[in-house]
Parts: C-alpha cells; sequence; structure tokens
C-alpha cells in the first residue's frame, strides 16, 4: 500500500519570542514518522530535540527500524545530552513513533504526553496507548500498540494538548467526508487550532492510499 504522508510544526511563543518545541520528523522510504515535545526550561528545548533527532537519525539508518526502535534511540541521546549537564533535570522529550510494515499493520510507541488518532470511514478513535509513561529522558519502556491499517485509513500523530476539544473538533471537520482527504491539508489544519500561539505544536498525518 502507498503513504501519503505528511509533518509540520508550529512554534511556542515564550516572553513574545519563537522558540522550537516541537519537531515533526518523517522518512518515508523507511515508512516511519515520529513527533517529538521538549519538555522544561525552554533554554534546554533546542539542544533536547536535537539530541533527540539524531537518535532518530541513527535509527532510521537500519533496514527495518520499528516506532519503538526509534524512540529507544532518541532516549539514549536524549540521556546522554542530559549527563553531560550540571542540571540533567533540565532535560525532557515526549514522544510519539509509527512504523508501518508492507501489509499495513501500524506499530505505535509512545512516551510522555503524546497521542495518535485513527479516522475510519469518518469515525475516529484513539490508538495510542492510554497509558501513562514518562519521557525519553527517564524511560527505558515505552508504551505499545499496534493496529492493523486499510487503505483510505487516516493516522495522525502530536501532542497530547493538540487533541484537546478545539482539535479533535478541527480534526473531525478535515477528515469530514467530501473533504478530500490529504494529509498535508490536515497538518495544516490542524496546526491553526485556536490556543497554539503560545504552546506551539507538532502534527504528523499518514494517508493509506
Amino acid at each position: 500500500m502507498r503513504v501519503d504522508w505528511s509533518g509540520g510544526q508550529v512554534p511556542a511563543l515564550v516572553r513574545g519570542k519563537e522558540l522550537g518545541r516541537h519537531r515533526a520528523l518523517v522518512s518515508d522510504p523507511k515508512r516511519v514518522a515520529a513527533v517529538l515535545i521538549a519538555q522544561g526550561a525552554p533554554r534546554a528545548w533546542q539542544r533536547s530535540l536535537d539530541a533527540a533527532v539524531r537518535g532518530v537519525s541513527e535509527a532510521l539508518e537500519a533496514p527495518r527500524p520499528t516506532a519503538e526502535s526509534v524512540l529507544a534511540a532518541a532516549a539514549a541521546k536524549v540521556r546522554q545530552h542530559a549527563a553531560s549537564l550540571v542540571d540533567e533535570h533540565a532535560v525532557q522529550v515526549h514522544a510519539v513513533a509509527i512504523s508501518l510494515a508492507a501489509d499495513g499493520q501500524a506499530e505505535l510507541a509512545t512516551a510522555g504526553s503524546c497521542r495518535a488518532y485513527l479516522d475510519r470511514r469518518g469515525q475516529q478513535r484513539r490508538v495510542s496507548s492510554a497509558e501513562a509513561t514518562k519521557g525519553l529522558a527517564d524511560a527505558f519502556a515505552f508504551s505499545r500498540t499496534s493496529e492493523p491499517l486499510e487503505p483510505g485509513d487516516v493516522v495522525v500523530l502530536g501532542p497530547s494538548h493538540l487533541f484537546g476539544v478545539l482539535g479533535v473538533a478541527r480534526l473531525a471537520k478535515l477528515l469530514a467526508p467530501g473533504e478530500g482527504v490529504d494529509a498535508r491539508r490536515i497538518v495544516r489544519g490542524l496546526l491553526t487550532v485556536p490556543g497554539l500561539e503560545e504552546t506551539g505544536a507538532a502534527a504528523v498525518a499518514l494517508r493509506l492510499v
């Protein structure tokens, strides 16, 4: 099955200054995607995210990376970065990742406050684990779920605050029949939900064709 992927992020606003707090990563050749969210002190966000991205990049060098292997590699780099600091508790990154097998079987892994939703024929439901988990700096195991996907299915990944009442309502509208489902359109629509101007956000959408 072919996959239509898209990802994007918008900065957080801290004391009138835009700061990158989120990353949306997509690897179409490896059929893997992830959303990363920096926590803790704003001054630590950039380097924390850079460390996590290095881990994701290393994981993607494997022949068949999985959602869990991507988060494990990111967690190792985040812990390594934290250990190099005087205040290692200033570093934390939450994440959600998805990997997709050739037969459409999706594997999801989460660390911290992130979610994934599936839309199938106009009905949305959460497919990421509802189990509370630690962020990458503290997690040595992740919440895992799996879901067999079908042509026409849409999966959206993002931080928990993206899926508040307004976000879920916007998602339902974007996926309404006749609206012309497109991964890029979904991401653009979600990232303009009112209220994200200060917190920032990131989203990844994938659609099986």
